[in-house]
């Protein structure tokens, strides 16, 4: 196996992952882009636009092939991979700090938060808060995949409680659960200044949470805020039909997407690893880890508007 191919092989691991998170994807990522930068400008742009199509949905992915096919693309994706590895213990105290009122371990009330899903990011945050408070969680499952039950799993061993639902039932149980949800925290592939992608059933989650008067948390590393120019190219994955219904009868079309983009007027604040931001302020982080010349020369060299 040639070099190149091992990096390809590499990439067909990560496109075959539907359980990982979107930060553990991009560090791996960005390790394939810098020993891509060890073969020449052409295999760099060739395993860039592979690692593209692989996870399409994921803006830290095609941040880094971007930022790999600049002038300074090995010191870029090395500040990069070490913002990827420190933005979870980051996102964590930020969201601490807002979920948790000045007080004392012993006086904190319960903490009770929704999700859907898994998202690594929301994993550590949570995490991390049940060292500090008494948390409940609960968890929309992320059919078809169930994605969700992995979280539920990871959280209980953590000796979190955890309530899991179907996704379409997650509105009822916030309604009816005690205490109160405090909060729903939500993880995201990819953040644009009019929307963010993640996996369906969120925008049902963010609904329900408006309808209840309960805020939305995002959290989101600056490695997922995506340039304008880019988000052009980003889509969700689908998934096979069977997945939904293996022998549907004649004339019944099944459908499986796994993301879905939702409006970011349903967010009440985003948690990122450089402390919360508001949506007024997303376009501007959007356009500060890839500048828009940057992200015109990745859409031409790379070749990334024609996946």
């Amino acid at each position: 196996m040639t070099p190149e191919e091992e990096l390809a092989h590499r990439v067909d691991v990560i496109e075959s992952d539907h359980a990982s998170g979107a930060s553990a994807l991009a560090g791996q990522a960005v390790d394939i882009l810098c020993d891509a930068l060890n073969l020449g400008p052409s295999v760099v742009v060739r395993i860039g636009r592979a690692l593209c199509h692989a996870q399409p949905a994921m803006a830290a992915i095609w941040n880094a092939a971007a930022l790999a096919v600049g002038s300074d693309g090995e010191e870029s994706l090395r500040l990069l991979r070490a913002r990827i590895t420190r933005a979870p213990e980051s996102m964590s105290k930020v969201l601490s700090r807002l979920l948790l009122p000045e007080r004392s371990a012993g006086n904190r009330p319960p903490l009770s938060l929704a999700t859907v899903s898994q998202s690594g990011s929301v994993r550590a945050c949570l995490t991390a808060l049940a060292d500090i408070a008494e948390l409940r969680v609960i968890c929309a499952e992320g059919r078809p995949v169930y994605e969700g039950r992995l979280l539920a799993a990871s959280l209980a061993r953590a000796g979190i409680a955890v309530t899991l639902c179907t996704d379409a039932a997650v509105g009822e149980v916030m309604r009816d659960v005690e205490p109160a949800v405090d909060a729903v925290v939500l993880g995201a592939d990819a953040v644009t200044p009019d929307w963010f992608l993640n996996k369906c059933g969120t925008h049902l989650l963010a609904t329900a949470a408006a309808s209840a008067g309960v805020p939305v948390y995002v959290v989101a590393s600056r490695a997922t805020f995506l340039n304008p120019i880019l988000s052009v190219a980003v889509h969700g994955r689908t998934g096979p039909e069977a997945e939904v219904w293996a022998t549907p009868p004649a004339r019944v079309e099944v459908v499986n997407p796994y993301f879905e983009r939702v409006p970011l007027d349903a967010v009440s604040m985003l948690v990122t690893d450089v402390g919360p931001i508001g949506i007024g302020s997303v376009r501007q982080m959007c356009e500060s880890l890839v500048d828009s010349t940057a992200a015109k020369r990745a859409l031409a060299t790379v070749g990334l508007s024609q996946i």
